[in-house]
């Protein structure tokens, strides 16, 4: 029996862009989730799916990804997906497959890039009191830094399961770009972990991973160093009623960049979630971040303490025929620079607002801006789009982005570009 989804193929066509840098949106994200919710009754769902992307525009000079600022380009991007579920008695285990094809089409030799992406996730309860879980993501091949298509750093993190919808403000971004375009990287990270009810209010969490993420080779190293190493996390999380859940964590990581430069960072934080009305909840994170990193004998060492802080607030208005749904996140956090390795504050604002019709018609906007503490490094991107459900396994959705950036190359730099594009995607899931 073949089962198609409208809404999943609009959370697909909407979703599968802005990856990897906490891969904060990611296409089908509910393929993957994890959480302690049980699992659906079909003991097994595949799915797969296409978007198609063509755009067209002027990208920013200044970082190196147009030397001629008159010159416009058009690139042609084909996101596949090719996703299972697999739901037994104690847990779930979900993978997918859904690499980047890109295709600059304003090159004289159309040359093409490929981006090789992979998700997995093993979710186990076997006791009432008991989950233990594994996530994991990679990449390998040539990343597109580009800010206009979508794609952005990843953050470290940690994994740690949390209810659909909620948990705290994701991280900033890592800094610098590299003054190149299509880079060589790789990039894995995967953590495991338990959570445990000590009471019916009372749950511990425990997670310890590894991560690995920069240029694959010699090469590509020379524009993005590799840094790995592993990171780990814990802490208790209290239920003290049905709107409020309190979850406090030690994140620790240590990293190494291939460069030379070392961090280590220690962060103690304390994320409150609030249900206000069946439309409304927030977070709102407190915390302080230690750090101690050098560089030898380039950079002397350096230990600190910086303050952590954020806010999101997630809002639902629905009525018969039309539903507008909001997301504003605000945070401020200290990490390294994914190029340079230096550990700076830095401050990261994001709204996503989207008004829809019967699911068939929706009008998005995603606004972000960011800024690094203490130094000239800060950007802005915008995007609006319409999306139309022209059948339950057919959506297409034309639109445009922005950016501004300063500092992400040298310091001091600046670059502004901007491009329309038309989307299509499709989506088919048959459940077993």
């Amino acid at each position: 029996m073949v089962a198609v989804s409208a809404q999943l193929l609009v959370a697909f066509l909407l979703g599968a862009e802005g990856d990897e840098a906490g891969e904060t949106s990611r296409a089908a994200p509910q393929v993957l989730e994890s959480s302690t919710v049980a699992p659906p009754p079909n003991p097994t769902r595949l799915t797969i799916g296409a978007r198609v992307e063509l755009r067209s525009g002027h990208p920013l000079e200044s970082l190196g990804l147009n030397t001629n600022p008159d010159a416009a380009t058009t690139d042609l991007e084909i996101n596949p997906l090719l996703a299972g579920r697999f739901n037994f008695r104690a847990g779930t285990f979900a993978v997918a497959y859904e690499p980047r094809i890109i295709i600059i089409a304003s090159q004289a030799d159309q040359k093409v890039y490929y981006l090789h992406k992979g998700r997995l996730a093993l979710d186990i309860h076997p006791a009432p009191r008991w989950q233990f879980y594994v996530n994991s993501r990679s990449s390998f091949g040539e990343y597109d830094f580009n800010p206009l298509s979508g794609l952005q750093g990843s953050q470290p993190g940690t994994g740690l399961p949390q209810t659909p919808g909620s948990g705290p403000p994701a991280p900033p971004v890592l800094g610098t770009s590299p003054d190149k375009r299509f880079v060589n990287v790789l990039d894995f990270e995967a953590s495991a972990g338990i959570s445990y009810s000590l009471t019916s209010v009372w749950q511990w969490i425990a997670s310890v991973g590894y991560l690995a993420s920069g240029g694959a080779d010699e090469a590509a190293r020379a524009f993005v160093p590799l840094q790995r190493g592993p990171i780990a996390a814990t802490g208790p999380r209290w239920t003290l009623s049905r709107q409020d859940t309190l979850l406090a964590l030690v994140d620790v990581s240590h990293v190494r960049f291939t460069n030379g430069p070392i961090s280590t960072l220690v962060n103690l934080t304390a994320n409150w979630t609030h249900i206000w009305t069946p439309g409304l909840e927030t977070d709102l994170l407190g915390g302080i971040g230690a750090f101690h990193s050098y560089n030898v004998p380039v950079q002397p060492p350096k230990s600190d303490l910086l303050p952590m802080g954020g806010i999101s607030v997630r809002q639902t208005v629905a009525g018969r025929s039309v539903r507008w749904r909001n997301e504003l996140q605000a945070v401020a956090a200290p990490a390294p620079d994914r190029i340079g390795g230096t550990v700076a504050e830095r401050a990261r604002g994001l709204l996503i607002s989207t008004l829809s019709w019967k699911e068939r018609i929706i009008l998005g906007f995603t606004g972000e801006v960011g800024q690094t503490l203490g130094v000239a490094q800060r950007d802005a991107r915008l995007e609006g789009k319409l999306t139309f459900g022209l059948a339950p396994q057919l959506a297409l959705s034309i639109g445009g982005r922005a950016a501004w950036l300063e500092g992400y190359n040298l310091p001091g730099t600046k670059g502004f570009g901007w491009l329309g594009f038309l989307t299509v995607a499709t989506y088919l899931g048959n459940a077993l």
